[in-house]
């Protein structure tokens, strides 16, 4: 195991401050490691007058433990080129955070841990003068880090949800993430469901399989509920998504579900006025790079495009320049990375990119429904491909700009 090197200097205090750096294309745990000074009215950066501090994990037994200090020297004119720049003269998208999954099993062992040590971990993780983690996901009932399967509605059917409780959570999930919103006030937290309750699904079991139809609506307002649970039990959820990795089954090995296009859309025009009280945002996909022709189609219906505003992707599958398909899109609203328990967070709100205005005509199985759009150049014809094609589920969508959208 290579040595993991953590450096740090100084933090930022305050969500306005993380959004001014953010938006010079640094992001707020960035600029508190590198200990850059930026001046945001001028875009310039100086130089740290002190060393950055640095801390150790490796595999001889270290835990971050204190390392050397690096000082900080101009760049020479022909050096190396390194592995990481930061420039803050180059501005790029805004990062919202980093961090991972607050999980049932995370959480368990957290709480196994005495107060002081508890509040000692998390202060070192998400405090301000520490390494600042400022995003967290919470799993929506039990995923496949879990004590056990269970949801907030577990039993026979109850489609009028009056046995809904999280009071499986009280014992440590929300304990846990109210300490650690106390070591960082301005954490973000959002929700991701692996499974509906098994009694809304077909199997009856939240072991993977598909949700039934008519269970929708009910499914909608179980998310209500629990964004309404956990702010009445101090725990603020900032977004949802509508489901981790909503193309997967697991071979019924663990809590999921997977979710055909039309069904998700039914649940977010459901979902969405509901939601709209709270404040809470709605992120679409929660899943991998190569379906991004699914976004480009799920944001051509209006209804379902009103209540989303970012898309939450998975590295698991494609590769990260797929993002730039939808963003190259008119219809594109944001973009956001899923963090979870295995896997790093990285956000990238954008706004719509109106620069780039145009329409999306509906494509026959043979093509756009205009021959002319091809041969004018507006059009790129993207075709379906098999599954297991690197861009899978691409769609039948024609996008339109310029003069000969104008003609139509």
């Amino acid at each position: 195991m290579k040595d993991s090197r953590v450096a740090r200097g100084p933090s930022v205090t305050t969500r306005r401050e993380i959004l001014k750096y953010a938006g010079l294309g640094m992001g707020a745990a960035a600029v508190s490691a590198l200990g850059v000074t930026v001046n945001a009215e001028a875009n310039e950066a100086q130089a740290p007058t002190k060393p950055a501090q640095t801390e150790v994990t490796d595999k001889s037994g270290k835990r971050l433990a204190a390392g050397a200090e690096i000082a900080w020297t101009k760049v020479a004119k022909k050096a190396a080129a390194a592995d990481v720049t930061v420039d803050p003269t180059k501005t790029a998208q805004t990062m919202l955070g980093f961090g991972a999954a607050f999980t049932d099993a995370a959480c368990f062992t957290l709480s196994r841990l005495s107060d002081s040590d508890r509040a000692s971990l998390l202060h070192t993780m998400f405090g301000k003068d520490q390494h600042a983690l400022g995003v967290g996901r919470i799993a929506i009932g039990a995923s496949d880090y879990s004590t056990a399967a269970y949801s907030y509605d577990d039993g026979a059917a109850d489609p009028e949800l009056k046995r809904f409780s999280i009071d499986h959570d009280r014992d440590y999930v929300l304990p846990t993430l109210r300490a650690a919103l106390s070591a960082n006030a301005d954490l973000f937290l959002y929700g991701s469901p692996w499974s509906p309750p098994g009694w809304m699904k077909y199997g009856n079991s939240m072991l993977g399989g598909n949700i039934r139809p008519e269970n929708i609506p009910p499914y909608a307002r179980y998310l209500q509920k629990f964004v309404e649970a956990y702010a009445a039990a101090g725990v603020n959820v900032r977004a949802v998504t509508p489901q981790n990795e909503i193309d997967a089954d697991q071979g019924g090995k663990m809590p999921a579900c997977p979710w055909p296009q039309e069904d998700e859309e039914r649940l977010v025009t459901a979902l969405g006025p509901l939601l709209e009280a709270s404040g809470t945002k709605i992120w679409m996909l929660d899943h991998n790079y190569n379906l991004w022709g699914r976004v480009l189609d799920q944001l051509c219906n209006p209804r379902y495009k009103k209540y989303v505003n970012t898309v939450a992707w998975h590295g698991y599958l494609g590769s990260p320049e797929m993002m730039e398909e939808t963003t190259t899109s008119s219809l594109t609203i944001g973009r956001a990375g899923a963090s979870g328990a295995r896997r790093s967070a990285g956000f990238w709100p954008t706004g719509r990119r109106a620069s780039q205005p145009g329409i999306w005509l509906w494509m026959s199985a043979d093509g756009p429904t205009s021959a002319r759009s091809i041969a004018a150049g507006w059009c790129r014809f993207i075709p379906r491909q098999k599954k297991s094609n690197r861009r899978a589920y691409i769609g039948r969508w024609c996008s339109m700009r310029g003069p000969f959208a104008a003609e139509l």
